[in-house]
């Protein structure tokens, strides 16, 4: 099963669809980044083409002894 896993996830980063330069991807981390603080909530953005996902909190985040608010 692990095997499966690990081809399909090779395939799947292979592909170029989905593929942003810098400044979409500076972008869309800006709109996570609002959203979170808008909405006193924490916002998640992942690439799974590289593996990193970008947190963002809002004032939700001090209630539950996260991080200050609008922190990264």
């Amino acid at each position: 099963m692990v095997e499966i896993n690990e081809k399909l996830d090779e395939r799947y980063r292979q592909q170029k669809d989905g593929v942003f330069d810098e400044d979409e991807e500076w972008r869309l981390r800006q709109v996570a980044q609002s959203y979170a603080l808008c909405e006193n909530s924490i916002a998640v953005l992942s690439n799974l083409r590289t593996d990193q996902s970008h947190i963002y909190f809002g004032k939700v985040s001090e209630v539950l002894d996260f991080a200050d608010d609008g922190s990264y």
